[in-house]
């Protein structure tokens, strides 16, 4: 209490349930049982994690998340690119790589997350992950990384507010992302409709606001 003024805000025991998920706006309704359980845990995820958030989620696992941003397009940029790293880990040259017998376990983990960044590491940074491998490296190409990326399956993005801007879609797009849910309510839902429909997404508008500041 200060100055007779009084602010309260009731706790947020929003229970996610399959029900939520039932709005779909776009033209792609295909909505698989087997996406429901990765489609609550990223929006479960959102009610715990500092807004603004934006989840994206594989097989029941939250793989990225960008949270605390004053945009949603850097959330998205945030969580999409820990997305690719989680995915881009599965890709035949990754999982093909032959790491030294006595490398620590710290030092596999950091080798494998430079070895699917390569496109962006300096020469220092090359020359340490070719130092951890036995063998020649042989990096993911652009081409690959993008077709690979594409061809994921079940991968699903999740917002705590609406999406504003039809650039989250883009950006998800290139990370796989199918399947899209968010509250809706913006004055630009039409054109967030149309990207998903462009990249043939099921995209699910609950009205739902998942905010913790």
């Amino acid at each position: 209490m200060e100055f007779g003024i009084k602010l309260e805000q009731s706790f947020n025991d929003y229970q996610v349930k399959p029900e939520l998920f039932t709005q779909i706006s776009s033209k792609n309704k295909d909505l698989p049982s087997s996406v429901m359980e990765t489609l609550l845990v990223a929006t479960i995820t959102l009610k715990h994690t500092q807004s603004n958030t934006i989840c994206v989620a594989q097989d029941g696992h939250a793989i990225g998340i960008g949270a605390g941003q004053q945009s949603r397009i850097a959330c998205t940029r945030l969580a999409c690119a820990k997305a690719d790293i989680w995915l881009l880990k599965q890709h035949p040259k990754t999982l093909a790589l032959k790491l030294k017998a006595d490398l620590a376990k710290p030092d596999q983990v950091n080798t494998l997350d430079m070895f699917v960044r390569w496109h962006e590491l300096n020469a220092t940074e090359q020359a340490q992950v070719r130092e951890a491998v036995d063998g020649p490296v042989a990096p993911i190409t652009p081409e690959e990384r993008e077709a690979f990326l594409a061809g994921r399956q079940g991968v699903v993005l999740s917002s705590d507010a609406f999406i504003p801007f039809r650039d989250n879609l883009d950006r998800a797009a290139a990370s796989g992302v199918k399947f899209v849910a968010h509250a809706g309510g913006s004055a630009r839902d039409e054109v967030v409709i149309e990207a998903a429909d462009q990249h043939h997404m099921v995209l699910i508008q609950h009205g739902v606001r998942f905010f913790l500041h």
